[in-house]
This record gives C-alpha cells, sequence and structure tokens, in this order.
C-alpha cells in the first residue's frame, strides 16, 4: 500500500468545489471560469441537486468547497426547496470552516467552507450558488464535468483567455464542446448516472474532466521552464551541502559506489515531512535548509540529493511525476496539475546497473523510499509519464515497469492425513512494496498490529487455512524484501476420488474476475508482479500417478502456467504455478487477451487435480 506523497498545492481541486456521489438528480449544474489578464480564475458555480431516496439525502448533507492559500471564496449560499413549497429557503442551513491536514503534513493551507443541510427528504431539491477566486501558480485549471448523478443539464463555459488550449480525459458521450472567441463551451442534457465503473482507472471511473491552460507555456518543455524559473531562486551548492556530499563518498571513487552512498545518506538521515504553504506545495526549500534540519518533503529531499550529487560530478535533475495506482497524468496535455511527487533522474552511465529503471540515459531514483536501493521504486510511479526538468530542454519520459520487483513466492512442504488434512510447513517470500510495508510496521506499529499484517499475507493466499505462529526476517538484496513461515493446516485437503484422491488449489486473484470482463467497454487496472506457489504434498498412500497434462498461456499482457507431478516413488505430488502481470492497465483493445489469461487460470484453479493411487 502506498504511504501518503508530497502533494503539489491544489493539484486537484476541481472547479465548482466537492460533492458525494449518490443518486440524486442534477437539475442543474451551470459552471463558468472568467480568466483575468492578472491570471485570477473566477468561478461561479449554480447547481440545482433533486434528492430521489435516503442515500441520497445522507450523501448531500453537507456541501464542501476545498479552498488554500490560492483558492479564496467569494460566496457561498445553499437553500432548500421541501417538496411540495414554491420557494427554496436558508432556514437550518448553518456553515461552518474545517481543516484537515494529512497525516503525514506538519501544516497545511488547505481549508474547506462546509455548508451543513437540514434533515432531506425525497422530492427536496438543493440549491447551491457558489463563487471561488484562483490565482493557480501555473495558467491552468480543471473542471469535473459530472458528479456521479443523473444531469439534466449541464452548462459548463471557460472565458477570457486568447490562445486557450484545452483536453479532455474520460468519455465525450453526451457532451457537446464548442470553440468560442477566447474561450471554450461544453453543454449537456440528460447525462445518465456513471455506469458501473469497478476497476477502472480514475480518469474514467471519475467521469469526463476538462483540462485547460493559458499563456506562453504550451508544451512540456514550457512547463519546465515554468518550474526551473520557479526554483531559480533556490540556492545550490552551498559549502555545508558541498562538504556533506564528500564526507559521505569517503575514499568512493566509482560513480555507481558515490550515487549509491548519498541515496543511502538522504533516505536515512533525512525525514519525510510535508509543509505545504502556498508557494512551498512547489518550490523546494534550499537543500542546506534541508540538510540542517534534517527533514523535507518529496521536493526538499530530491533537490537535496541532486545537490549532492552535483557535488561529486554526477548530474541529476528533478522530476515530476504522479504516485498513484490508479490514475495517470494525461501526456497529451501540458500541464503540472496532474503531478503530486517529485523524484530524481539521474545520467545512468557509470551508475545504473541492468535491470534498474533506466530510461532514455535516465536512471531514475525516489530519495523519500525507506527501503530498497537504485534497482527499487514504488509501483505507484511505474509506468507513468514523468517530467524531467533539464536545463536544456525538459521533457516527457515513462518511468519503466518492473513487474519482476513485485513478487510473491509460495512454498509449501505438507503431509496428508488419514483425515484428509495438510498438515506442515509454509514459507513466502515477498519483494517489493508489500515487503517495504511490512519492514515499516516492524520499525514502529505496535506488536499485534505487525503479527495481524503476516498472518494477513498468509491467508490472503491460503485462504480458509490455520496458521500457526509466524516468523519472519528481512532479506538482503536491492529491492524490499522479507520472508515469512510458519506451520499452517489445510482441512480436507483431499476428497476421495475412485481409487485415489481430488483436490482443488485456490487461484492467484492475479487477473480480474472473468465475469467483470463480459461486456466491459471500459479499461481495466492490474498490478503488474509475479506470484509463484510450489506445493508439495506427500500422500498417505501410494504409489500414485496424475493425469493432469500441464498449462501455459501468455500475451502482452501477462501469463500463466501450471505443471503437476508425482515422484518419490509415488508418494509426493508435486504442484507449480506461476502468474505474471506485465501492464498497469488493459484498454477496451486488450480486454479480450486478459479474459483468455483470466478464463485459463479460473478454470485451472476450478479442475480438480486428480490422483490415482495403487490399491494396497
Amino acid at each position: 500500500m502506498l504511504r501518503p506523497w508530497c502533494w503539489f498545492a491544489a493539484s486537484l481541486a476541481l472547479l465548482g468545489g466537492t460533492a458525494p456521489a449518490g443518486a440524486a438528480t442534477l437539475l442543474l449544474r451551470q459552471v463558468t471560469a472568467t480568466i483575468h489578464a492578472d491570471g485570477r480564475v473566477q468561478e461561479q458555480v449554480r447547481m440545482r441537486v433533486r434528492i430521489d431516496g435516503t442515500a441520497d439525502a445522507e450523501e448531500w448533507s453537507d456541501h464542501v468547497v476545498y479552498l488554500d492559500e490560492n483558492r479564496k471564496l467569494d460566496s457561498l449560499e445553499v437553500r432548500v426547496q421541501s417538496a411540495g413549497k414554491a420557494e427554496p429557503s436558508a432556514k437550518g442551513v448553518s456553515y461552518d470552516w474545517m481543516e484537515v491536514p494529512a497525516s503525514y503534513e506538519v501544516h497545511s493551507s488547505a481549508r474547506y467552507r462546509v455548508a451543513s443541510l437540514p434533515p432531506l427528504g425525497a422530492g427536496d431539491v438543493v440549491f447551491i450558488e457558489q463563487g471561488v477566486t484562483a490565482r493557480p501558480y501555473f495558467p491552468a485549471e480543471t473542471i469535473a464535468l459530472t458528479l456521479g448523478e443523473t444531469t439534466e443539464r449541464l452548462e459548463v463555459k471557460v472565458q477570457g483567455a486568447a490562445g486557450l488550449r484545452w483536453h479532455l480525459t474520460g468519455t465525450r458521450e453526451g457532451l457537446t464542446v464548442e470553440e468560442i472567441a477566447g474561450g471554450l463551451r461544453i453543454s449537456a442534457q440528460g447525462l445518465p448516472a456513471e455506469a458501473q465503473t469497478a476497476g477502472a482507472p480514475a480518469e474514467v471511473s471519475e467521469g469526463p474532466v476538462l483540462h485547460y491552460a493559458w499563456g506562453s507555456a504550451r508544451d512540456w518543455d514550457g512547463v519546465g521552464r515554468w518550474y526551473r524559473e520557479l526554483a531559480a531562486s533556490v540556492p545550490l551548492a552551498e559549502p555545508p551541502v558541498t562538504a556533506q556530499a564528500v564526507t559521505v563518498v569517503g575514499a568512493a571513487t566509482g560513480r555507481r559506489e558515490k550515487a549509491l552512498a548519498l541515496t543511502r545518506f538522504v533516505r536515512d538521515g533525512v525525514r519525510y515531512v510535508a509543509v505545504e504553504v502556498g508557494i512551498g506545495g512547489y518550490r523546494p526549500y534550499s537543500p542546506r535548509q534541508t540538510l540542517e534540519q534534517k527533514w523535507g518533503d518529496c521536493k526538499g529531499k530530491s533537490y537535496l540529493l541532486i545537490d549532492l550529487l552535483r557535488a561529486v560530478g554526477i548530474s541529476a535533475w528533478p522530476v515530476l511525476v504522479r504516485a498513484a495506482t490508479d490514475s495517470t497524468t494525461p501526456d497529451a496535455f501540458a500541464s503540472p496539475i496532474g503531478f503530486n511527487h517529485m523524484i530524481v533522474a539521474i545520467e545512468a552511465e557509470g551508475v545504473a546497473a541492468p535491470g534498474e529503471p533506466v530510461a532514455e540515459g535516465l536512471l531514475f531514483v525516489d530519495p523519500t523510499l525507506d527501503h530498497g536501493e537504485l534497482a527499487w521504486l514504488h509501483p505507484s510511479v511505474k509506468g507513468q509519464p514523468a517530467l524531467v526538468v533539464k536545463g536544456e530542454g525538459s521533457r516527457l519520459v515513462r518511468i519503466p515497469l518492473d513487474p519482476q520487483a513485485e513478487s510473491q513466492r509460495l512454498r509449501l512442504a505438507l503431509s496428508v492425513a488419514e483425515d484428509r488434512a495438510a498438515r506442515g510447513g509454509a514459507g513466502v517470500e515477498i519483494r517489493g512494496a508489500d515487503a517495504s510495508q511490512i519492514l515499516s510496521l516492524a520499525l514502529s506499529a505496535p506488536p499485534e498490529r505487525l503479527d495481524a499484517a503476516l498472518r494477513g499475507a498468509f491467508l490472503a493466499l491460503l485462504p480458509g487455512a490455520t496458521v500457526g505462529t509466524v516468523s519472519w526476517s528481512a532479506l538482503d538484496g536491492a529491492i524490499p524484501a522479507i520472508s515469512l513461515s510458519a506451520s499452517v493446516t489445510l482441512p480436507q485437503l483431499l476428497a476421495p476420488d475412485g481409487s485415489g484422491f481430488s483436490f482443488l488449489l485456490p487461484a492467484s486473484g492475479a487477473f480480474p474476475e472473468p465475469k467483470d470482463l463480459e461486456g466491459r467497454t471500459l479499461p481495466i487496472l492490474l498490478e503488474p508482479g509475479v506470484r509463484e506457489v510450489l506445493w508439495s504434498l506427500n500422500l498417505p498412500a501410494g504409489p500414485c500417478s496424475v493425469s493432469a497434462e500441464p498449462v501455459e498461456i501468455g500475451n502482452a499482457l501477462g501469463s500463466f502456467r501450471q505443471t503437476v507431478n508425482v515422484n518419490d516413488e509415488g508418494r509426493l505430488v508435486r504442484v507449480t504455478r506461476r502468474t505474471e502481470v506485465l501492464a498497469r492497465r488493459a484498454e477496451v483493445a486488450d480486454l479480450t487477451a486478459l479474459k483468455e489469461l483470466a478464463l485459463t487460470e479460473r478454470r485451472t484453479a476450478k479442475r480438480r487435480i486428480r490422483v490415482a493411487c495403487a490399491q494396497p
């Protein structure tokens, strides 16, 4: 699981505030964004929401508007027209402020204006009118075009900017898009509530979103220039930082050894803490300040590592990226709004080793990670487009995937007793993000929470098993890895079958359920990685034989294979399964290939393995 990252200021704020998803009906939603010459954006929102049931009433009991140092509330009025009444009323509506910094933030400028409504009933209509003035640091904003409800009438207009550029993520179905002088108009009538989007990327499941921008930065190099100018006042190469770099590398002479030493120093010696105040959401503290205070956010830690590397002659640059497993940055539209994290790109020559995350001559390193070496990045950034901010020309580079780095390998040595229960030992080696999470728990969590996590890891692989005391150890290597072991019992694993036995083994769950792919018209998210299981079953009688044929299938999305054999004079059955997922998501055009993988794995898991044994 991904821990919270360093969010760039207002990167996800959507025009029109926030609204809960439910099944009410938006009778009207109007959003007008007016761009002024001084860079201000005035947002005017009008909504009429009809409550259709009890669940809707609960979902719409509060209206929340996101604000921060650069988003100020101009006006907010909420009224309710009760069913059968002629006019809406503000009676019973109360207003309050809410500040909820994330657990990893010492301070945040994010604030929420909350309008709490009186009890609502079916047929009531909520009237919302609000105005917000935003001063974005980069000339770009977003508007969510749907809120998950049926929308009878939608009107969105952006105006006031010559040379406006825009991009829509999600479906355009039902939308009318018109370019107007200095802006854009989007309208729709009768938009249905969002269909079932289980497993879909956020840019699809959250409905269409309008991204728009204006000004001179019109491509990714322009976005890079904007960030370089923003960070130009950050002092670099100050004597304390240079001296620290020399001290850390010591007698090391190789570029790789120096890079490793400096990365370890920043990861281990500088604590991750987020402090987002205004421009601090974008601009880093100076490397010297981060070094001396021994804490910093992702920008502070990244700039410190860059400064240390440059001090010993290794070229490195900041990288803006989106850290998320369920969404990505629209690479067709140049804007920093989609990014929420900063890492580092290092000139790979002389530093990178085979198998490490290298693309276009750059090695990508995340100095905020608690575990692992240069070979490992968290899966939330793998496969993501990332903006490398370079003086000679910034460019978008896709960080490579590495499915082999995220793996679970289970080994079982079980003996089957006369009661058909299988008992014995189990061991699992976990590499990657799951291992990193458990290692972090071991450092900070109460023992009972760590024990629950370790047991959960076994039960996820062996549902229905009884798991004894779990022991564990960290494994050496460039990728976070742990080894777990425990005694396990699987009750009545074997069932009588003619002159022998038969049994079922659980599926890995790496691929979606085939039924979830039937008639699907949306992409689906996947988790790249490897899952491998080796079952060794000592039988209560013998000699025995199996007739199971090997199963193997593979395509660009992944692979699955199973082999079954008997040895040790017919008393030991070995079943090996290996599932590999190679992509972050499957597009609609890929769903047939994905279904082939999913069906093969599920059918194999549902097919009993039959063991024929000689009569005593």
